[in-house]
């Protein structure tokens, strides 16, 4: 898991104020840090397996006049490989959560460090050096920071300060209440919990002891019951169907009495049509004779 154990020069490029639209007037606001540090080529195996293989060449250690001494160890010089060389910047979109960052001041007293507590990071960029220098940059955020410490990092933006990160404690299970109950191996899943008997067992049980427990109820016994509820719903399915058949005999009936209705006003509308003719009639006759 990554981390910064020993205060390492970590430059304050931006320094942002976190805070919400609604934030009460009681509730602390938080801070944005963007930051930009150098760390050796080891320490991408945090960032992703066999990453330091992809990116750089195995160390060759390079003689000279002191290497013969025992005491000085020879030095190792560290080359990107042919991709390595090609990727100016590679971005990362994972997140580091609940680490803990201390920013040293420098006044010599653990008190006057600045210490930033729930952070995350996020929004890597490695960039890759010759000779295994690995240009790294950051955004740390906390969610609740004071307005004291809010001012005293304001004031620390575009400067260089000494820091360390501190990832969260990984609490494992404890095994030493299991001694006294000989080795047990903690990949094994904990026991199922016992099941619990049925009515039907719990009654045999009784009848082997001799108590009179509780009666079971057979399936033939609630056939009554079962019964009445059947005969409740052809009730009310009949109930529905004669409701239904009188709606459909009236509906019926409406349709019949309309259409007598339409017939007898067609035969007074051929009535009239027939006297108006004949009334038309007539009187050509009585002109033509004058």
């Amino acid at each position: 898991m990554f981390a910064l154990s020993n205060a390492t020069d970590v430059k304050v490029k931006n320094v942002i104020t976190l805070s919400q639209k609604n934030r009460k007037p009681d509730e602390k606001p938080g801070v944005k840090l963007k930051l930009e540090m150098q760390l050796p080529p080891d320490t991408l195996e945090h960032f992703g397996a066999h990453l330091t293989e992809f990116v750089y060449e195995p160390p060759t250690e390079t003689r000279g006049a002191q290497s013969e001494i025992e005491v000085v160890e020879p030095k190792k010089s560290v080359r990107l490989t042919q991709l390595g060389a090609k990727i100016a910047k590679l971005p990362l979109t994972f997140e580091m959560t609940g680490y803990t960052t201390e920013i040293v001041i420098g006044t010599g007293r653990k008190e006057s460090n600045l210490l930033i507590k729930d952070c995350i990071l996020s929004d890597w960029v490695l960039q890759f050096k010759e000779g295994g220098t690995v240009v790294a940059g950051c955004s740390l955020e906390s969610p609740d920071v004071s307005k004291v410490m809010l001012g005293e990092l304001g004031s620390l933006k575009s400067k260089t300060m000494p820091m360390r990160m501190t990832p969260p404690e990984v609490h494992q299970r404890d095994l030493a209440d299991e001694a006294g109950t000989g080795d047990t191996d903690p990949d094994t899943p904990p026991p199922a919990a016992p099941r619990k008997p049925g009515a039907a067992e719990r009654a045999a049980v009784t009848r082997v002891k001799g108590e009179a427990g509780p009666k079971v109820p057979h399936k033939g016994e609630e056939r009554p019951a079962r019964t009445e509820r059947g005969k409740a719903a052809t009730k009310a399915a009949l109930a529905a169907g004669s409701s239904t058949a009188e709606m459909t005999k009236a509906s019926d009936a409406a349709q019949e009495h309309i259409k007598k209705v339409a017939a007898d006003l067609e035969k007074k509308d051929a009535a009239k049509a027939d006297a108006a003719t004949a009334a038309f009639a007539g009187s050509g006759a009585s002109t033509t004779t004058h």
